[in-house]
């Protein structure tokens, strides 16, 4: 048996959730981070979100408590669930010039030296564009360097990173309509499973690797990591969001969370649990925990189709932009699900 335990795992579904039992998971090697091949049912559900068939299950492994879905869905049955109208395939570029205080903050603690100087902000707005930055996944500046993004979409982040003076801006996006509308903005960037596409760079090549809401996405992201770690030079940075199932938001929703976003999502992590997967090849590991209303009244709104609820009514009642200041507070308190992490590279 494995000495950890992953937090929370003895937690029950929320109420009217269904009653865990033992299962033995149809996946290839068991546990993605431990390999074991015993894992107990959380719970079934659908795809909520865009309603497209099947029933899905999340299981629980029986020694070290990673979430996954079992059995896993094969990467031609995967692209399946993503359809041509997935939102995040389709944020468009943002050419708005930098808040001053976010110009300030790149410039002056990120190494932007190039960047025109800005007045320095109050105390207030210095720790806010620390919390966006971090948030928003921003590189420190490395001249001449190289960044990749996993995940690329259609390249509005690429195109983020190029105007801020990276020189080597490439990415790897899965699905190809994405990565040809990167392509035709100038980028290069791979259509291939990440898998693949990592075996294209050198060993110690890359300054930055990031990637924003995609290690939930895949089958084993601990060998992932593994991978891409070892693209990194030593000092290079790790940054990356995903979402973590002790929350506030995972704990009121249950199997109504949106997050839970099956069959699309693969794992799902705790604080304790994304600190292992790092713990192998980074250190400096920097949580930040972001304030997306979106997750509170969408869940809410899963709910309400099915069962009256009053929080349900409260929350939908509201809406995201009643909720923003609530919602910053516990993102500041380290309480909401979607989490922004900074990770720099153990020397070799």
């Amino acid at each position: 048996m494995s000495a950890h335990r992953d937090e929370g795992q003895s937690s029950p579904p929320a109420a009217g959730d269904s009653v865990p039992s033992a299962i033995t998971p149809a996946r290839q090697g068991g546990c993605p981070e431990c390999g074991v091949e015993s894992a107990s049912l959380v719970f079934e559900g659908c795809d909520r979100l865009h309603g497209l068939p099947g029933a899905f299950r999340v299981v629980r492994c029986d020694d070290c408590g990673l979430w996954y879905q079992s059995p896993a869905l094969d990467p031609e049955t995967a692209a399946g669930f993503y359809p041509t109208d997935y939102a995040p395939h389709h944020r468009p570029p943002s050419a708005a010039p930098l808040a001053p205080e976010t110009a300030w903050y790149l410039r002056e603690r990120l190494g932007y030296r190039h960047l025109a100087p800005s007045p320095t902000p109050a105390m207030r707005a210095r720790f806010m564009a620390r919390w966006r930055a971090d948030v928003d996944l921003e590189p420190r500046f490395v001249a001449r360097g190289s960044v990749l993004e996993i995940g690329s979409a259609s390249g509005w982040r690429l195109a983020h990173l190029r105007r801020l003076g990276w020189d080597r801006v490439e990415g790897i996006e899965l699905v190809a309509a994405a990565a040809e509308a990167s392509r035709l903005a100038g980028f290069t960037v791979h259509s291939l499973p990440v898998e693949q596409a990592l075996a294209l760079y050198e060993d110690e090549s890359l300054d930055a690797i990031v990637t924003s809401m995609v290690i939930e996405h895949l089958a084993d992201p601990f060998a992932v990591v593994a991978r891409l770690a070892k693209k990194l030079k030593p000092g290079g940075e790790f940054l990356f969001s995903t979402v973590r199932r002790d929350s506030v938001d995972a704990w009121i929703w249950g199997t109504y969370w949106r997050n839970l976003d099956l069959p699309r999502h693969m794992v799902w992590f705790t604080r304790g649990g994304l600190r292992r997967l790092l713990r192998p090849s980074f250190h400096r590991v920097r949580f930040t925990c972001q304030a997306e209303t979106i997750d509170l009244v969408g869940s809410a709104r899963y709910r309400q189709k099915e069962k009256w609820n009053p929080l349900d009514s409260v929350v939908t009642r509201l809406g995201e932009r009643k909720l923003r200041t609530p919602m910053m507070l516990l993102a500041f308190a380290g309480w909401t699900s979607r989490v922004s992490i900074r990770a720099t590279r153990r020397p070799s």
